[in-house]
């Protein structure tokens, strides 16, 4: 027995060398760190066994102590480089000195483990000093002290038949240009797919289990692989990492660092081609995949010079097989097994006439199963009775009772448990979806999906998605153009400056950012975008900014008086909203932050009280998109009601039908972005007291101006606390209420509805951490401009606004509707109330005219579904009303003579656009997948954070 590790190594290494062509070397010992140790003796091909004495005894050092004595304390398996430098450094009483060459070469002086071990006071607490530091797990030092002694309790880890990761990497002298970088890239990435095959690759012989190929497979000279091969697992992600190279100090010298950076993302799917070659595929890898990662890891145009680049595959899910581990059965390998499986069983001709015990089958067919269990022949002696093995799920008569019973097993009755639960489920979900939409409505919906789908494969395609790419590439690299300076005279400021700047560097520079080229929002050519309540007001915020600049409310014992200034907004909006007693509320950094608080609210309040796990809310198809950007955040499913002609409210009839157990919120506008329409909040609310569901009203746009609509002499409607249907509002105080941006407020009939959107862990060990919502710190700044605000305007000021402002609504409005030249191509969507006047045509192209306007100097709203442009009219709007009404109407007329133009050219009506605008909205509206679409707005956001 003593011999058979021996034995089986040599056994090993010889069918490896004679099967695949490797060399192997191999340590015998007691331990996994001794055998580490003592496989590196011999290299590259023979093997070695540590020999007795293990322990010393009658004045015999143990052969453990002498083996490792003599190695250097870094090459200790599980003593990692830094923990060798502390310890060398501990030893030597200063740092050791490093080899040249490579900065993350070896050392000069040999520290050995001997050296460490008879070190003065050396010992497992020393070694816990000596190597303590940020992040350093406890026990180390005792830890290291055992690897030193030659002891280790690790266990070895079970053989995989595929590793947990393929990492291939280099180091470099220097590599500080993109052709050395891609390069270096595609000989990793060539490297990295032949290992790949030659790790992850097998073949099925005949049908049985999968054998891995061998290296000169793997290497072939085209790098393609047979058919017959099959990927025995699946990296799923790929991921670079690079160790950056310090700059030089101003001695001349370079400071050692040891760190690296990472970046991961999918693993391409086209690696797996094994029709391909493995050049091909290490070049497309390269340009599609570890460019990008290198991108994002040095983002500097130049001047990167790392010393290491790894490329790795990680994340290996194993393919479908037989074992245990795989993700599914590999259904080729069954259907291949079958006769081998089936073979137990088969169907005979049997002459079945003879016999005393009468024949099994009355057309001569018997069913034989042979290895599970036989019938006993017809005929057999008195007293012998046939061995029967009852099968879990077999049935039999009763002679008896002549009743048939069946046998079932628990194993099958869970399953049929199960089944019955699954079939229940989908049932109640198809159900309420044709409750919901009907069976028209469900068969359009399927209709669109799968309309969706397919053409979003078709985008997909090989020569169609280059083509896009392309198209996509021109367009925003148009649109960085257009945002981001560039040329003479622009300087960018990509690190921070060596020395700070002087004050009067940094006012000269903020001057000539304020005098950028821009729309001019200052003389009203801006829709919406900019409430600004004028320059007195300004002034008097830029003061509440000076005095509380450094104030956070999350610290109210520090800074009482934000508190206090935050507290008196809300309380001031829950009067401006009616709110009953006991109503709360809670101020936030913008709309978007108030109505995913009410959302989080409602759903917080149905899991708690009725326990939806599914929660699911219907909105107009109109209200704010923040409400569909909760549904993704919250995972709360989103139904949206169309707002039809001509009133473009939500259809209360389909709201009702929506409604089912899983909803745990409606919604209404007041009024809403696109059309300024306010929906019938009133019949909203009598829906939600009658089903017993929360209704919040979004009044983040209508803001201070929808409350005063009555004092200010104009219609309105009542939307706010007196319906007892309405449970939340939110309101944005820096719309109208001409606060400074990034100030709103959420509101609830009750202080229980609030408590449901707090976040509080009363465990952390920082101490017990509460907050109102998503913000933990916030600007105490903002909370005084805005209390500064609300206090300068007072009720009268916001009445006199609202009366300036609605007011050229309505001029615009009535001008729309009256005007020859515009209402012959223009007609205003619903009835619009408030600030928002949307407008579509009949006969052109409104994209187009929406273009025209831009070209005039303006930056107007456009809308989609249907075609259409608003204007939400500010403070310095009103001014400029006059001269937009004309300007429309100059841009009706150009597009309406241009439409005759292409008649009488005989090229019909409605030519294909020309404008950004018109290009932009005018695909996204024909488009049946959006994903193009997807792409620009994400190239957009994108283009934000250039610099």
């Amino acid at each position: 027995m003593r011999e058979f590790p021996r034995d089986l190594a040599q056994h090993i290494r010889h069918q490896l060398e004679e099967r695949k062509g490797y060399t192997a070397t191999v340590g015998i010992s007691t331990s996994k760190l001794l055998s580490k140790l003592v496989g590196n003796v011999n290299k590259p091909k023979a093997q070695t066994t540590l020999v007795p004495p293990y322990v010393s005894s009658e004045g015999l050092e143990s052969s453990v102590t002498t083996f490792i004595d003599s190695h250097d304390v870094g090459k200790v398996p599980g003593i990692g480089f830094k923990a060798a430098h502390k310890i060398r450094k501990h030893v030597l009483h200063r740092d050791p000195d490093f080899d040249a060459g490579l900065i993350y070469g070896g050392t000069k002086e040999k520290v050995t483990v001997r050296d460490v071990r008879l070190s003065t006071s050396m010992g497992a607490e020393a070694l816990e000093e000596v190597l303590a530091g940020p992040g350093s797990p406890y026990g180390l030092g005792c830890r290291v002290w055992s690897l030193i002694n030659g002891l280790d309790d690790s266990e070895v880890g079970q053989v995989r038949s595929v590793p947990k990761q393929i990492s291939i990497e280099d180091s470099y002298i220097r590599l500080d240009t993109m052709d050395e970088v891609l390069k270096e890239l595609r000989m990793l990435a060539n490297n990295l797919i032949k290992r790949m095959r030659l790790d992850l690759l097998g073949t099925d012989e005949d049908g049985g289990e999968s054998s891995f190929i061998n290296e000169s497979e793997a290497d072939q000279a085209d790098g393609r692989i047979s058919n017959r091969k099959r990927w025995l697992a699946h990296p799923k992600t790929l991921r670079l990492t690079t160790r950056p190279r310090p700059p030089l100090n101003p001695d001349g010298t370079r400071t050692r660092i040891f760190s690296r950076i990472s970046r991961s993302a999918p693993l391409p799917g086209f690696v797996s081609n094994l029709q391909e070659s493995v050049d091909a595929l290490a070049a497309k890898l390269v340009t599609e995949a570890l460019v990008p990662l290198f991108k994002k890891l040095h983002p500097e145009k130049s001047g990167w010079n790392p010393s290491l680049v790894n490329v790795a595959v990680t994340n290996m899910a194993d393919t479908a097989s037989d074992k245990k581990s795989a993700t599914g059965r590999d259904i080729a390998r069954m259907f291949n097994r079958q006769e081998d499986v089936l073979k137990e069983w088969r169907i005979e001709d049997r002459d079945m006439s003879s016999g005393t015990g009468g024949s099994c089958s009355s057309n001569g067919v018997e069913l034989v199963n042979r290895g599970v269990y036989a019938d006993a022949p017809v005929g057999f002696e008195d007293g012998m009775e046939p061995q029967h093995s009852m099968a879990a799920d077999e049935e039999w008569i009763d002679e008896e009772n002549g009743v048939e019973q069946t046998s079932t097993s628990p194993d099958k009755r869970l399953r049929d448990l199960i089944f019955v639960l699954f079939l229940l489920r989908w049932t109640r979900k198809f159900l309420i979806q044709l409750r919901g939409r009907g069976v028209i409505g469900s068969v359009l919906e399927a209709y669109t999906y799968t309309r969706r789908t397919l053409y979003g494969i078709f985008l997909r395609l090989p020569g169609i998605r280059s083509r896009i790419e392309l198209e996509v590439s021109e367009t925003l690299l148009k649109l960085e153009k257009k945002l981001v300076p560039s040329g003479p005279g622009v300087t960018r400021y990509l690190t921070l400056p060596a020395e700070g700047w002087t004050t009067d560097q940094v006012r000269a520079e903020l001057g000539k950012l304020a005098e950028m080229e821009h729309t001019r929002w200052e003389d009203g050519y801006v829709s919406g975008a900019v409430y600004h309540g004028g320059d007195e007001l300004a002034q008097l915020q830029t003061e509440a900014f000076g005095r509380f600049t450094v104030a956070n409310p999350i610290h109210p014992d520090v800074f009482p008086g934000v508190r206090k200034m935050e507290a008196e907004v809300v309380a001031m909006v829950l009067s401006l909203f009616n709110a009953p007693e006991g109503a709360a509320g809670v101020g936030t950094s913008g709309g978007t932050e108030s109505i995913l608080m009410a959302v989080l609210s409602a759903r917080q309040k149905a899991y708690a009280e009725k326990g939806v796990t599914e929660p699911e809310m219907i909105l107009p198809e109109t209200a704010h998109t923040a409400f569909r950007k909760a549904g993704e955040y919250f995972k709360i499913k989103v139904h949206l009601v169309a707002c039809k002609t001509p009133s473009y409210k939500v259809h209360l009839p389909s709201v009702t039908r929506l409604i089912n157990s899983n909803t745990i919120l409606l919604v209404g506008s007041a009024p809403n972005f696109p059309h300024g329409i306010i929906d019938d909040i009133s019949a909203l609310s009598k829906l939600a007291l009658r089903k017993k569901i929360p209704l919040h009203v979004d009044c983040c746009l209508g803001s201070f101006l929808v409350p005063f609509l009555e004092k200010a002499g104009f219609e309105s409607e009542i939307f706010d606390f007196r319906l007892k249907g309405v449970t939340s509002i939110s309101c944005d105080t820096h719309k109208y209420g001409f606060a400074p941006k990034g100030n709103s407020t959420v509101l609830y009939r009750d202080e229980q509805l609030r408590k449901y959107q707090y976040f509080i862990s009363p465990d952390w060990s920082g101490g017990v951490y509460a907050s109102v919502g998503i913000a933990g710190s916030r600007p105490g700044a903002l909370i005084a401009g805005c209390w500064a605000s609300m206090m300068a305007q007072g009720e009268s000021g916001y009445i006199t606004a609202c009366h300036k402002i609605v007011g050229a609504a309505k001029q615009i409005e009535t001008a729309i509707r009256s005007h020859d030249t515009l209402r012959a191509d223009l007609t205003i969507i619903g009835k619009p109330l408030v600030s928002v006047v949307a407008f579509t045509s009949p006969t052109l192209d409104v994209y187009d005219i929406a273009d025209a306007m831009s070209a005039r100097g303006w930056h107007l709203n456009a809308l989609q579904n249907p075609p259409a442009i608003h204007v939400a009219v500010t403070l310095p709007i009103v001014a400029a009303a006059d001269k937009l009404i004309r300007d429309l109407e100059e841009a009706a007329r150009e597009k309406r003579e241009a439409e005759e133009k292409r008649v009488v050219e005989g090229k019909g009506r409605k030519g294909g656009a020309k404008g950004d605008m018109a290009a932009l909205y005018g695909v996204a509206g024909s488009l049946p997948n959006k994903s193009i679409v997807v792409q620009l707005a994400s190239g957009f956001l994108d283009t934000l954070y250039k610099a």
